[in-house]
C-alpha cells in the first residue's frame, strides 16, 4: 500500500474506534470530558466516576490536561 492509503485506513480507524487515554481502564477523552461536564471537577473525582488514573497512573497528566482544557472552554 502507498502512504496515502495507510493514512486513509488509518483515519478511518481512528475514527472508528476512539484512542483512550486510560489504557489500563480503558477510558477514552471523551468520557473524562463527560465527567467533567456532569460536575467532576478534581483528578480525584474523575478517577471515581470513569476509573481513569486508577490502574498505573500514567495517564495522570493526560487526565490533567483534558480537564483543564475543558474546565477554561
Amino acid at each position: 500500500m502507498s502512504d496515502p492509503e495507510i493514512d486513509y485506513i488509518n483515519n478511518a480507524y481512528n475514527y472508528v474506534r476512539p484512542a483512550k487515554v486510560c489504557l489500563c481502564k480503558s477510558v477514552t477523552r471523551q468520557q473524562i470530558i463527560e465527567s467533567i461536564q456532569r460536575g467532576h471537577h478534581t483528578l480525584e473525582s474523575i478517577a471515581q466516576d470513569t476509573l481513569a488514573t486508577t490502574g498505573c497512573g500514567t495517564c495522570k497528566p493526560q487526565v490533567k490536561k483534558i480537564l483543564e482544557e475543558t474546565l477554561t472552554t
